[in-house]
């Protein structure tokens, strides 16, 4: 799947400068066919490549919401443009060295003499349609939930019922989730708490948001022994100083004084405690 994937992604741009090259899209009539075959062929999947593993780079640092992620989008498209302004002219050069080294030819065309502001216009005149197109096709990609080039797949066995609530989750080495918080030790972290679309990590001397889904952080904190003890809390057993009722509700007392409460579907898990 992932090898099929990848070959229609990157055909795109072959079939769609091929109606281009047909056209005579911003070519005009000095460039024969083979020329324009290579000419648009060699931009849009110059620009489809580069486009792609620039928005990549820039996603691992714009993670945080849906319009930051859409800004990335846009940044690595505009990005590609312009490195693609950048080498169009030495392509062209070797193509049709008249039209853009003999202003006068260019003039006849056109009725004036070219500017590079002229060049620049015409340039970002036709590539707005790769730019959308390669958008629209990311999308596309994405809302058919098909694996993207060089891009996490999602598992194919199916996940496990789950039958009763889970205090522990699997086993890893290292939490994904500290990628970008080298300074947290795994070790250190006293408590786990969801709010929103992020997860507080709590340690003695700190606590840090971070931009990550609270069930995937717990699967990923089984190598630190601790305890679910809430739908938006986890906490290290051996900060747990005490487990009391308060009411109707039964709550614990983190080592560092904080309080939590414990969800009655939990109280079970902090039997292991005693």
């Amino acid at each position: 799947m992932q090898q099929r994937s990848v070959l229609v992604f990157f055909l795109f741009p072959v079939f769609i400068s091929t109606g281009l090259f047909v056209n005579d899209a911003g070519t005009f009539f000095p460039m024969g066919t083979v020329e324009k075959i290579i000419y648009w062929i060699s931009v849009w999947v110059s620009l489809w490549g580069i486009a792609f593993y620039l928005s990549k780079l820039l996603l691992k640092l714009c993670k945080f919401s849906t319009i930051r992620r859409a800004l990335c989008f846009f940044v690595a498209i505009e990005i590609s443009v312009w490195i693609l302004r950048l080498l169009t002219p030495l392509m062209l050069a070797i193509i049709d060295r008249r039209r853009y080294f003999e202003p006068s030819y260019y003039a006849s065309e056109i009725g004036y003499y070219p500017t590079n502001g002229d060049r620049l216009l015409e340039f970002v005149y036709y590539s707005s349609f790769p730019v959308a197109v390669w958008m629209a096709v990311n999308y596309l990609f994405i809302w058919f939930g098909i694996n993207l080039y060089n891009q996490p797949q999602r598992s194919s066995e199916p996940a496990e019922k789950e039958t009763a609530p889970s205090c522990n989750q699997p086993r890893i080495i290292q939490p994904v989730f500290l990628k970008n918080n080298p300074e947290i030790d795994p070790q250190d972290i006293l408590v786990i708490s969801a709010e929103d679309h992020y997860v507080n990590v709590i340690t003695e001397k700190k606590s840090t948001l971070i931009h990550f889904r609270f069930s995937d952080c717990l699967s990923e904190m089984q190598n630190i022994d601790g305890i679910r003890i809430h739908r938006s809390h986890w906490a290290k057993k051996e900060a747990i100083e005490k487990v009391e009722r308060q009411g109707r509700k039964t709550v614990v007392t983190i080592k560092t004084g904080l309080i939590l409460p414990v969800s009655q579907t939990y109280v079970g898990c902090l039997e292991q405690l005693n």
